[in-house]
């Protein structure tokens, strides 16, 4: 009986740990200050971005932040994919053969990749206004940052 429950909880065990949302690599905290010049530029210029509405017959389109953007400062696409596992608040970007899984409990979801690393706010709200730049909700420039290292993908 007792071999029973040392296994069950083995079991059990291992399977929350394979259902850990956390990133395995390493991360530090900035301020905005602290970032590199051109990643940011790239914050500002996303923050600040809004273009005029489009109008379709008698409806007019403003523009809506995206859910979750993000920009690869070396020049290769950016693709972001949502966890396929039941339960999972998890996402995962890939870009120029390298990757990273997070969380979406992030707030602020705009990723600026640069080199081997990404960064991203970890401060700030997360609101968003339709026909509106996010910065008319958010000062980019008063948000703490994380910058964690893409993990190199084997095939």
């Amino acid at each position: 009986m007792k071999t029973n429950i040392i296994i069950i909880v083995a079991c059990l065990s291992s399977i929350l740990a394979g259902c850990s949302n956390k990133s395995q690599s390493s991360a530090k905290t900035l301020r905005f200050e602290d970032l590199p010049i051109d990643v940011r530029l790239k914050f500002k210029q996303v923050y600040n971005y809004c273009p005029p509405p489009t109008f379709n017959g008698s409806d007019t389109i403003e523009y809506m932040p995206p859910f979750i953007e993000a920009y690869n400062m070396n020049g290769d696409t950016a693709i972001i994919k949502m966890s396929k596992m039941m339960f999972s608040n998890s996402f995962t970007i890939y870009s120029d053969g390298k990757s990273i899984k997070l969380d979406l409990n992030i707030l602020e979801r705009v990723f600026i990749i640069k080199g081997d690393s990404i960064y991203y706010p970890i401060s700030g709200n997360g609101i968003t206004t339709s026909g509106e730049p996010r910065s008319s909700n958010i000062k980019v420039d008063t948000l703490m940052f994380q910058v964690s290292i893409m993990i190199r993908r084997t095939k």
